[in-house]
Formats: structure tokens, sequence, C-alpha cells
């Protein structure tokens, strides 16, 4: 089984100042001693996967769930064809700073999702000749614009993981952790 995705460790410092912790806190509550915490917050070091692993589930205890509707905290979508290039994807996902791009085809059908996470695994030679509908991703959870934002922070256990929205059976927002973290 493929070991859990985890976000960048620059966005560490991101995370936790939107969520208002300290690092005393973050310290205590992942167990990471603070020294380690304030140098991969300053990009000086890195760390085993299992602390990256261990800070991170800190910060996602810290999420406030309301009781809103996700209609709430999505953000509009921006989707991607299949026929267009990886390179565009990755593009978009950086510039930015998407953690995943749905893919619709042009009848508003969803196809699956792309991630730098998921590029990066294919080790592609030549991003502008690779078509989307090649290294497509599973298709995220979708539900309806009126769900309780508390059903859905389970589908949130990786870092880069989405759910879509969806109102008058049309896709309208997409939600990762980041819309949960800055609300």
């Amino acid at each position: 089984m493929e070991p859990t995705r985890l976000p960048d460790l620059r966005q560490i410092k991101s995370y936790r100042k939107s969520l208002g912790i300290t690092l005393i806190q973050l310290e205590k509550c992942s167990e990471v001693k603070r020294s380690l915490l304030r140098k991969i917050e300053d990009g000086e070091t890195s760390t085993s996967y299992e602390k990256a692993s261990k800070i991170f589930q800190c910060l996602n205890k810290h999420i406030k769930i309301s009781e809103q509707s996700v209609e709430k905290i999505m953000s509009p979508i921006v989707s991607l064809l299949p026929s267009d290039s990886a390179e565009k994807a990755r593009n978009i996902l950086i510039t930015r700073e998407f953690d995943a791009i749905p893919v619709l085809d042009k009848v508003g059908n969803l196809k699956g999702i792309v991630t730098v996470y998921g590029l990066n695994s294919h080790k592609l030679s030549d991003e502008s000749k690779v078509e989307l509908n090649t290294v497509l991703e599973d298709l995220p959870p979708t539900f309806p614009h009126d769900t309780p934002t508390s059903w859905i922070k389970n589908f949130f256990n990786e870092f880069g993981k989405c759910v879509l929205v969806t109102k008058n059976r049309k896709y309208v927002g997409i939600i990762t952790m980041w819309d949960f973290i800055q609300r």
C-alpha cells in the first residue's frame, strides 16, 4: 500500500498560521521538537515521513468544521479537458496553487482529476505531448451544494484530495483542505 501523500513541507508555516497555531502548540500536538519545526518551516531542513505525517495530522485536527453547507466554503471550479496537455495542467496547478483540477469533457461529464503528485508519479519526459486522458486520477467524491461541511471532513485524510460540489446537476465548485483552513 502506498503511503499517504503529504503536502510540501514548506506549506507547514502557512497552514499553521492560517489556523492560528503557535509553534509551541504544534510541538505539543505533533511531538516534534520546536527547533526542528522552526527549521522545517524556514526551509533549512526536511524530516522523516513519520514526523511530517504527525505534523500534518496535528494541523488537520485543528481545522474547525461548522454545520454550514459546502457551498459556503467551496472555490469556483476551474476545469480542464481530457485533450489538454499535462504541461498545461502542471502550469495551472503550480501558478494558481491548486491541489487538484477536475477534468471534464466538453459536455461537462467528469472524467477524473489531475494533481502535481499524480503527474510526478508518471515521470513524463515531455508533458506538452501527453494528453490528460492518459494520466487521470480516480474520480473524486461529489456532493450536492447543500451538504453540511461536517459530512465531508473525513474525505480529507490526505492532503491533495478534493471533493466536487454540484448544483442543478452541474459541477459548480471544488473543496480542498485549504478551503477548510482558510475559513
